[in-house]
């Protein structure tokens, strides 16, 4: 009797136990990483987003999780541009939802990525691409390509973000347009390459006439300037020269002057220191023995040399 009591025990604790734990797992929630809470009590939302961890809620409420991770949507979207180009855009966007308005787009999109960007950001982009394309040519779409990334991405990022989904960049992967349109751009480009060749050809014909003037030009003033040099060089030696000489013909008349001075000096100074015995003996050294010859009577002329006149 005794052992079926323990046995009934044992049973109303077991029991106990497991009603214990399905009771307290209704009590508690837990949120994973990347992803947040909304709650629902009665079937009611409650207006806030429940972050990464432990929540406790009473058994009556359930929490269900939303994934906020970023996320890439690839999304391909023909336009016209405004010249009637057909365009065909490749776009990437990165998203992610609002964390703090998780609650939002449970009650007003759905709890899924894959909702929010079937109902909300793909048609976003379509037409964002069209409504851009549509304001450049095709030509001025491939040129002005920062332009337009930008232009796109801030339109995707205003309008996506009234649905509480954050855009954290746009990406351009692809412009593509008509083969006809294609090979009248590779045409035109073709076009253009030649012009800027043949541009370019001239510009080198004209810089090398203007090489062929100048250094004409320069050759000319060289020339000049050295026919000057040569000018200038010769009268400065003609002028050297009749320098010279008229500085020698000075030094040459001031020698003759000054050595006939000396002389007139050396002569004055012997015949002042000669005695009239020795001039006497001087004019005897010249003679040669021969009698001066009288003509004419008593105050006739004595010839020293009959021979001389």
């Amino acid at each position: 009797m005794r052992n079926n009591k323990v046995a009934v025990f044992a049973g109303v604790g077991v029991a106990l136990l497991i009603l214990a734990l399905m009771l307290g797992g209704s009590f508690v929630e837990v949120v994973e990483p990347g992803h947040r809470g909304v709650k629902v009590v009665f079937g009611d939302l409650t207006q806030e987003s429940l972050d990464e961890g432990l929540h406790f809620k009473a058994p009556w409420a359930n929490i269900y999780e939303i994934e906020i991770r970023e996320r890439v949507v690839d999304a391909k979207a023909t336009a016209a541009s405004s010249d009637l180009q057909s365009v065909s855009t490749k776009v990437a966007v990165n998203y992610r939802g609002d964390p703090a308005q998780i609650w939002w787009l449970y009650e007003n999109i759905g709890m899924s990525p894959e909702v929010w960007e079937t109902t909300k950001l793909n048609p976003v982009i379509q037409e964002t691409v069209k409504a851009v394309t549509a304001k450049y040519t095709a030509e001025n779409l491939i040129k002005n390509r920062d332009s337009v990334k930008k232009a796109i991405e801030d339109n995707i990022t205003i309008r996506a973000a009234t649905s509480h989904l954050l855009v954290t960049a746009v990406n351009i992967t692809d412009f593509s347009f008509s083969a006809a349109f294609d090979h009248a751009i590779e045409a035109k480009v073709q076009a253009e390459q030649d012009f800027l060749r043949s541009q370019n050809e001239l510009k080198k014909e004209e810089v090398e006439a203007q090489k062929t003037v100048v250094k004409a030009e320069a050759d000319k003033q060289i020339r000049e300037l050295k026919a000057k040099g040569e000018r200038i060089a010769t009268e400065e030696a003609a002028a050297g020269q009749a320098k010279q000489i008229e500085l020698v013909s000075v030094a040459q008349a001031q020698a003759t002057k000054l050595t006939a001075e000396a002389q007139a000096e050396a002569n004055r100074k012997l015949t002042e220191t000669l005695d009239p015995r020795v001039l006497e003996f001087k004019k005897l050294e010249k003679w040669d023995g021969a009698l001066p010859r009288v003509s004419g009577g008593k105050d006739g002329i004595i010839l020293i040399d009959p021979d001389k006149k």
